[in-house]
């Protein structure tokens, strides 16, 4: 029995937080509406765009050569091959050479955290993107990397050829940062933050409101209620006009 009456109380509890929330609704939709503006301005005025250039190689092994049939021993050798070379594309030799040849001012650490390589699950393809926020210099970095890893690839590993299967291609629009899903988030991030402080004030605050918070919380009977001045003249003014009408 007492734990019906718990439930009972849980229940009611939790439909005044959602009448709560429901009466609070347009807060909860401004706030929202500003952090989304918020960081949408923040996104386009104060973050540096970001242009993504992809280039894509194709590594040809000479045992593929000397060899008609692949068997599976030699499909998981390119494999453990492939992750090797992933790892030689952004070596330090690899860098350096790029950044003589584009004349860039970072070190190779800061050129390193602008590309990512990639392959393909069960290819032999390497997939190179570089970031950078100029369009074309992005796509010159990329281009500058496939050549120099190929000649890395060849010179230190069993790589007959390093063959290019599209040239780094020039970015028309920006791939970072996403202004309208930011402002979306911003968004979703702001009304969580309103319901949850709505939600909080209403659960932490007891200030008592009306008779019946006096009778719940206190557990005493509400013998009169004194109105408040504004409330008897508001009742007097009413009570005349009707008076008047009746007359009339």
């Amino acid at each position: 029995m007492e734990e019906n009456q718990k439930s009972r109380e849980l229940e009611i509890d939790l439909r005044k937080i959602f009448l709560v929330l429901w009466s609070n609704g347009l807060i909860i939709f401004l706030v929202a509406m500003v952090f989304g503006i918020i960081v949408f301005l923040f996104t386009s005025l104060f973050i540096t765009p970001q242009y993504t250039s992809e280039t894509k190689v194709f590594i040809l092994n000479r045992t593929d050569l000397n060899s008609r049939i692949i068997n599976s021993q030699d499909l998981n050798t390119s494999t453990y091959l492939t992750q090797d070379i992933l790892q030689i594309v952004t070596c330090r030799p690899v860098l350096e050479q790029v950044i003589s040849d584009c004349d860039l001012d970072m070190t190779t650490k800061q050129l390193k955290s602008q590309i990512s390589v990639s392959n393909p699950t069960d290819t032999r393809f390497i997939v190179i993107k570089v970031e950078d926020p100029d369009p074309y210099k992005a796509q010159e970095i990329a281009n500058s990397i496939r050549e120099a890893s190929a000649d890395v690839l060849t010179d230190i590993m069993s790589i007959e050829a390093v063959n290019t299967v599209e040239e780094a291609s020039m970015p028309t629009s920006k791939s970072s940062p996403n202004s309208r899903r930011d402002a979306f988030l911003g968004f979703i991030v702001g009304a969580l933050a309103a319901i949850i402080g709505i939600g909080f004030n209403y659960m932490f605050n007891d200030t008592i409101k009306t008779s019946e918070d006096i009778e719940k919380f206190l557990e005493l009977s509400v013998l009169g209620v004194v109105p408040r001045e504004n409330d008897v003249s508001n009742l007097k003014s009413r009570m005349k006009k009707k008076n008047v009408s009746a007359g009339s």
